[in-house]
């Protein structure tokens, strides 16, 4: 705005210049939100309700478009999925940062991670298969429209097409799952972090209120549409030319787009919300369709022969039952209309009409991303070895366009999920200020995309059946890779904040809080199907005041609860504490089992180990492991007192350690 005032008072052209680390610390930043979410379910993992509760770190004041991404985030939440009751409260905060706003998939990328880590927590809370929960949840297409009871961007949230479940199966197929899956067991068999993550999704698209375009045939047959939409490198000239030479019938070759030049047209809305192709493109639709009216109206005349029995084929109007006969070019019938014609009689000079068109509600594409990922244990790097995108877009206007928005959304997903991140110091001075400390994702962290384009469930809000593309490659990346990292490390819910940097990978495998690189005197504690008797432990002192990760698993849900109450408020009051509740994925204890956990989670010296102890062999494994404390938790019934054991000098561990043998039970 400022450059062009500029122009416009002193009657020159005027250029604007920043660098790179003003427009990294000018320039809009996002993404970042706090989620709290609950879920109640019932035995079978179906929804009952959810509630969700978050912080918006808006930064230092509200731009123009306000409280757009938190209210976005808040609505397109519950996704593809039934959701009986829900509950969603948005604070938003402002801060000493850089002022936030949209980015591709505004909202959409933040609630899609946060919702699909809560399917992925049932079904591991549940004992279920990640994939038959999402599908026990999916609205069905016979219950299309779906009316959810909110609103955003002014308009009611009406899901008004979809075939969730089929295209889920097509995603599935195309991958290849089950063969996927058996090859990554037999590949972490061997030693290797790998694993697969599925995430579905639901966007929106084709904003209104309104888009216009003017659309002419000029006396040598060429064809003209101006439209008011803009054009921002997503294909619109492509897009409306095809349409206009679809519903005119000339050659696409004979269409010229023009947008951006608001002398030619008044009226329009512009890029963004993945709007153009159903928007300006049914506008398009609508404008060939009354030329073509109106070219055949007076071909009728000079044809003799009934409108009916005419089309316009190849930039002629024809015949429709015979091979040859008579026929007459537009660029004829558009010199028949020119003001001097004698041809013309009481008709409008000029073959030409305008195209409106007209949206109460938006439109809700979907789609499903599944990511194949291997980690680095020693460097913690995310290699993505395989991602598919599938995605229902009603029709496809042009599918090499789809799959090029779909390619770029990916590459913009993958690196928010790992690399991408504005970082502060504690004064909230910017350090990512070049991409030396900006790190985006180049060709060697981007492995091929597999897209999947369907066209199941078209769109009933307008004639061509549209719905937008801008955003399907993004939704839902982070929370496909978040799936899969879990699954690589065997660690359910590890994966709890993007991105998942290298150093964040690290601390995730270390199994503590504490930075990369620090010494760590913090200390790990992994229960498995310990019950309520980790209570004394805890009060006795284990956990000291260091910082501590806790990794807790039970079958048996009540002494779960009790366990994690009592942690959680041993949490308040340490804040270096993390809880982790895997539940019951690796009980009941075996030989097995003894080895998987301990591989998957990389306990070191100053760790402490409690468990059921049931069968020698499972005390011989174990006891091969060089673990500083161990506490062995007999099995009921088979011994009154538990046991403490220190491989290591009782002084030097006192200060974390003080605790009698008789007060653990």
């Amino acid at each position: 705005m400022l450059v062009c005032l500029a122009a416009l008072r002193l009657d020159r052209p005027v250029k604007w210049i920043e660098d790179r680390r003003e427009h990294l610390i000018a320039a809009n930043h996002s993404r970042q939100q706090r989620h709290h979410i609950r879920a109640a379910v019932d035995g079978d993992g179906r929804i009952l309700a959810l509630d969700d509760a978050f912080f918006h770190d808006q930064g230092a004041y509200v731009r123009t478009h306000a409280a757009t991404v938190p209210d976005l985030a808040a609505t397109m939440l519950p996704g593809p999925y039934r959701v009986p009751a829900y509950r969603a409260t948005g604070r938003i905060r402002l801060t000493n940062k850089t002022p936030g706003g949209t980015y591709r998939a505004p909202g959409r990328f933040e609630s899609t991670f946060a919702r699909e880590r809560v399917i992925d927590a049932i079904a591991a809370r549940l004992g279920l298969d990640a994939v038959e929960v999402r599908r026990r949840n999916l609205i069905d297409r016979s219950e299309f429209p779906y009316p959810r009871p909110f609103a955003t961007l002014g308009t009611d949230v009406v899901l008004d097409s979809g075939d969730y479940g089929g295209l889920l199966d097509k995603a599935l197929a195309a991958i290849g799952w089950d063969r996927v899956q058996a090859d990554l067991r037999w590949r972490r068999a061997a030693g290797e972090a790998v694993g697969a993550g599925l995430a579905m999704f639901v966007e929106k698209s084709g904003l209104g209120p309104f888009e216009c375009v003017h659309l002419s045939v000029d006396e040598a047959g060429a064809v003209e549409v101006v439209t008011g939409a803009a054009s921002v490198g997503q294909g619109v000239e492509t897009v409306l030319a095809q349409i206009c030479a679809d519903a005119l019938g000339v050659d696409y070759q004979r269409v010229r787009v023009v947008h951006g030049q608001t002398d030619r047209i008044a009226f329009g809305v512009g890029a963004f919300a993945s709007r153009v192709t159903v928007m300006a493109g049914e506008a398009t639709r609508r404008a060939a369709a009354e030329v073509k009216r109106k070219a055949i109206e007076l071909a009728a005349e000079l044809l003799q022969r009934g409108p009916a029995e005419l089309n316009v084929v190849a930039g002629r109007v024809v015949t429709q039952d015979a091979d040859a006969g008579p026929s007459i070019a537009l660029a004829e019938i558009a010199r028949a209309l020119a003001p001097t014609s004698k041809l013309r009689g009481e008709r409008e000079p000029g073959l030409a009409a305008d195209g409106w068109f007209y949206a109460d509600h938006m439109n809700y594409p979907y789609g499903v991303h599944i990511a194949v990922v291997r980690v680095d244990r020693e460097t913690g790097g995310v290699t993505v070895e395989r991602y598919l995108v599938a995605y229902d877009i009603g029709k496809a206007v042009n599918p090499m366009l789809v799959e090029g928005q779909i390619a770029g959304g990916f590459a913009q997903g993958l690196g928010g999920a790992l690399l991408e991140e504005f970082c502060y110091d504690n004064r909230g001075e910017p350090l990512s200020v070049t991409f030396a400390d900006y790190a985006m994702p180049t060709a060697r962290e981007i492995p091929a995309l597999q897209v999947v384009i369907t066209e199941d469930a078209p769109s009933p809000l307008n004639s061509l059946g549209l719905k937008g593309a801008g955003e399907a490659g993004v939704n839902a990346v982070g929370a496909a890779i978040a799936g899969a990292i879990d699954a690589a490390i065997g660690i359910p819910g590890a994966v709890t904040q993007l991105p998942v940097t290298p150093q964040r990978m690290r601390e995730i495998l270390r199994g503590s809080t504490n930075e990369v690189g620090a010494e760590d005197h913090g200390a790990s504690l992994l229960t498995l199907d310990a019950g309520a008797r980790i209570q004394s432990i805890v009060e006795a002192g284990v956990m000291g005041g260091a910082a501590m990760k806790i990794i807790y698993s039970s079958n048996r849900g009540s002494s779960r609860q009790v366990v994690l109450d009592h942690l959680r408020r041993m949490k308040a009051a340490n804040s270096g504490c993390k809880v982790i509740d895997i539940g019951g994925a690796y009980c009941p204890w075996s030989a097995d089992v003894a080895d998987a956990f301990v591989d998957l989670f990389p306990i070191k010296g100053r760790d402490v180990l409690i468990g059921d102890i049931n069968a020698e062999p499972i005390w011989e494994e174990i006891s091969q492991r060089r673990f500083d404390f161990l506490h062995l938790q007999p099995h009921a019934g088979r011994c009154a007192k538990s046991t403490l054991h220190s491989r290591t000098d009782p002084k030097a561990i006192s200060w974390r350690l003080h605790c009698h043998a008789q007060q653990a039970r």
